[in-house]
């Protein structure tokens, strides 16, 4: 007898079924291994961002000389612009000869003596209009005695924002009369209603909550402590 040579069309169809079906195999692992490293991709990006964003609100905040919560999503942000020696012209001597010149916005605070009932004194402070500036660097002629210190700050807003795509990000907006555009910091986040920037006031600071696209869930940090 002799050795045929050659596959027969059994063979054929059973090799090419094979090799299709190892094909499809190789293609579902692969999608799933792509899909997989999309996935842990993207909850590294958001881990970022939310570091990020905590790191940011608690940077802020504790250089700010006063933080307020508005609501439970604008961190108001009180930044130093300089402090001045009231005089009892009514003006007022700027101390830092190298500061930044108060600007239109900003806020005007003066530290007072307040006599008590029990003849005590108390100190507040008390917010007036912007006072003329006598000069830089230097001392009143006469300082005024029932004020003791002229402060000048700077409000920004830490806030979450739709962005023209349709997206949240969190950005600092300048508000005087009215508010101006945010300005992008971090991001994107998910909506507030979904938790993607919370803030609540507590004892000795405020909590900050920040849940960024592709997170599982919110993670919270105290800022500014006692």
């Amino acid at each position: 007898m002799t050795r045929r040579a050659g596959v027969t069309l059994v063979e054929f169809v059973l090799a090419v079924t094979l090799t299709g079906l190892l094909a499809t195999l190789a293609s579902t692992i692969l999608r799933s291994t792509t899909r997989a490293m999309g996935r842990a991709a993207t909850r590294e990006r958001a881990a970022a961002v939310v570091e990020e964003a905590l790191a940011v609100a608690g940077s802020m905040a504790e250089a700010a000389v006063d933080v307020a919560v508005l609501g439970d999503t604008a961190l108001e942000l009180a930044s130093l612009v300089t402090d001045g020696l009231p005089c009892d012209d009514g003006t007022t001597a700027l101390l830092d000869s190298a500061g930044v010149m108060p600007a239109p916005g900003d806020r005007w605070v003066v530290l007072e003596r307040v006599a008590a009932a029990n003849g005590s004194d108390s100190l507040v402070w008390r917010s007036v209009p912007a006072m003329p500036i006598a000069g830089r660097g230097t001392a009143c002629a006469r300082p005024d005695a029932s004020r003791l210190l002229v402060r000048v700050t700077s409000h920004t807003r830490l806030v979450p924002y739709r962005g023209a795509d349709g997206g949240w990000m969190l950005g600092l907006r300048r508000c005087i009369d009215r508010c101006e555009n945010a300005q992008p910091l971090v991001g994107p986040i998910h909506p507030p209603a979904e938790g993607g920037w919370q803030l609540r006031a507590v004892p000795c600071g405020i909590d900050v909550g920040v849940r960024a696209v592709g997170s599982i869930a919110v993670r919270w940090r105290l800022v500014r402590r006692c």
